[in-house]
Parts: structure tokens; C-alpha cells; sequence
């Protein structure tokens, strides 16, 4: 279960807890309610990841999407300048 545009009507929504009392199930994710970031990405026509990558927001739908398809993150190698160079990770020299 997830719990879309939390925090939008601060005086008529349930809160999580309410929520999950009531249905008797915990939210896998709640996605609180952020008009800027919804709004950039439709007038856009972007994904929110697209608009803003670092946003709580992106990173919530990110990880609920790896959950929900069954894949573990990837984790991205840091690559050093000397990684850049080359593919080996070795680096070149001007005879070779």
C-alpha cells in the first residue's frame, strides 16, 4: 500500500497511523504531497527523477519501483580520474 500526496489537506486527511488502523495494513511508502516538484515535471512532460534526481521524493518512487519489479539497486562504481581514462582502469601511455 502506499500513501500518495501525504500532508496535502493538513486539516481533513488521516494521518498514516489512521490509515493503518484502519485498513489494518502498514503503507510500504509514503509519498508526502509536493506541488512544485509534481507540477515541474508535468508541465515539462518529465519523470520526477528527471526534474530534480536528488529530491527525497524521486528517491521514495525509486526504491518503491526496485521493490515492486523485484531488483536490488545497482551500485554505481566512483570512478577516479585515472578511471576515466581508460576502461581497464590502467593507464595509457602516449606510445601505445
Amino acid at each position: 500500500m502506499v500513501l500518495n500526496h501525504a500532508g496535502a489537506f493538513k486539516k481533513t486527511e488521516l494521518t498514516p497511523r489512521d490509515f493503518e488502523n484502519a485498513v489494518e495494513m502498514t503503507p510500504e511508502t509514503v509519498l508526502q504531497h509536493d506541488p512544485n516538484l509534481f507540477g515541474a515535471a508535468s508541465n515539462n512532460g518529465q519523470m520526477l527523477g528527471e526534474v530534480n534526481r536528488r529530491h527525497k521524493l524521486s528517491e521514495q518512487v525509486r526504491q518503491l519501483a526496485l521493490k515492486l519489479g523485484g531488483r536490488q539497486p545497482v551500485e554505481q562504481k566512483k570512478k577516479g580520474v585515472l578511471g576515466m581514462l581508460s576502461k581497464s582502469g590502467k593507464v595509457k601511455s602516449k606510445a601505445s
